[in-house]
């Protein structure tokens, strides 16, 4: 059975049991891990092979292998199961990778996950080989990391646009503490910036020093322990959301799961039932913080259902050309489920100021629904905001 979901930014907190998880992870963001333990299986060495020549085939350049993916995958092949009734469905199964992937020091916030049960590591290759010319190619992805275990078929590979190339970034910092945030645009983005979101989701954006191609600031965090998140922007095809990822301010970092999961959805709807349900968790999310529900305009969503359509055409994420001279806010994700979807604009400061913006009065949301096989569809959304008339 194949899942594949795709991500836009989250950052819900999902920890592996003890017994499945290995006595060497990082304390530190972005820190390499040791060559040595990604060192590549024959199947592995098989599979990013066929990878690689895949991206070939379709004119593009193969991504980059990163240790830190692979060492993420090895740990999902060990506590993923394809079944929805032992993985308790997408919700589970996303914020499973997210975990994964931090845990193991990547931040990319861009991310295209494949997990699937295939009989050998032939039939791996073929299926990857597939992704990458219906899907993949166009999403301009640049790291990846693969793994096979051949005992229980299970295959895991997970692929990532990487605008930013972060410097190490410690996990779990002392309140009061000043930490040195710093590092490069890579493959084309630029004009780096910040935001801190609190405990308590205030949000601060903080400024970047520029030179000779390289990003820095220094962040501090308050004396009020709790889970902060760092987000870093980056301009590519629009705004984007380079690198996204807790810090543990005074408290532990986790090692128990916590999954958040939003019940009562329906994915296999038709796209105007889908937008409906993605509109209902907007005003759920304004009501919880005590702002009133916004009205729905239908201006903003025919122009977010275009943008849906544009977006699933190009296979990619990308915002309107035209915001600029717009009155209007936008955010987008892709998601095989709506609840990730949610999950994941609520979870990164810069969309979720807009879902519970009180000056934001009107919305319009829009979806496009394209369908990988009998079994997997994705979901372009875009959400639009816009202030009263």
């Amino acid at each position: 059975m194949l899942r594949f979901t795709v991500f836009a930014a989250t950052v819900v907190l999902l920890i592996v049991g003890p017994e499945s998880a290995p006595t060497d992870f990082p304390d530190t963001y972005h820190q390499p891990i040791a060559l040595e333990q990604a060192l590549p299986s024959q199947s592995e060495a098989f599979l990013q092979k066929a990878i690689a020549d895949a991206f070939k085939a379709e004119g593009d350049e193969a991504p980059v292998i990163d240790a830190n993916l692979v060492a993420a995958c090895r740990l999902l092949c060990r506590v993923l199961d394809c079944t929805p009734e032992a993985s308790g469905g997408d919700d589970f199964e996303s914020q499973t990778i997210q975990f994964a992937m931090r845990r193991m020091g990547t931040t990319d916030s861009l991310y295209f996950p494949i997990v699937a049960t295939v009989k050998n590591r032939v039939d791996a290759a073929a299926l990857l080989r597939d992704v990458v010319h219906r899907s993949l190619a166009a999403m301009r992805v640049n790291r990846f990391g693969v793994a096979f275990d051949p005992g229980n078929g299970m295959l895991v590979a997970v692929f990532t646009r990487r605008l930013a190339q972060v410097g190490p970034f410690p996990m779990e910092v002392d309140p009061g503490s000043t930490q040195l945030l710093w590092g490069s645009m890579v493959d084309g983005a630029s004009n780096a910036s910040l935001l801190l979101s609190t405990p308590d989701e205030a949000l601060f954006e903080t400024g970047m020093n520029e030179k000779a191609g390289l990003f820095w600031t220094r962040i501090y965090f308050p004396e009020e322990p709790g889970v902060y998140t760092v987000e870093l922007m980056a301009r590519d095809d629009g705004p984007q959301v380079a690198s996204l990822f807790p810090v543990y301010v005074g408290v532990p970092v986790p090692t128990r799961p916590v999954v958040k999961v939003v019940p009562g959805l329906e994915d296999k709807k038709a796209p105007t039932d889908i937008e409906a349900q993605v509109v209902r968790l907007i005003n759920y999310e304004r009501t919880k913080r005590g702002v009133a529900p916004c009205v729905e305009d239908p201006v903003l969503r025919k122009g977010a259902r275009g943008h849906s359509s544009a977006m699933a055409r190009a296979g990619r994420l990308t915002h309107s050309l035209s915001k600029k001279t717009a009155d209007f806010v936008e955010n987008i994700a892709v998601s095989a489920s709506i609840g990730t979807a949610h999950w994941s604009l609520m979870a990164c400061p810069s969309h979720r100021r807009y879902i519970v913006d009180d000056e934001l009065k009107r919305c319009g949301v829009g979806v496009s629904v394209v369908e990988l096989d009998e079994s997997v569809r994705l979901i372009y959304l875009t959400q639009r905001f816009g202030r009263a008339k």
